[in-house]
């Protein structure tokens, strides 16, 4: 066994989505894009706190 160092690190994640969209569902694609196993394209805007 090989012990991994790895930063931790943590991200607040804003989805704009419609009303009728399970927030489970938008979980569960998110992690699924986190770990490159995504059943549909997604598109991410990335920007800096005011």
């Amino acid at each position: 066994m090989v012990a991994v160092q790895a930063d931790v690190v943590m991200a607040v994640v804003r989805v704009k989505a419609p009303a009728e969209v399970d927030p489970y569902l938008i979980g569960a694609e998110l992690t699924r894009a986190i770990f490159n196993q995504t059943l549909r394209d997604m598109t991410a805007e990335v920007t800096r706190p005011h």
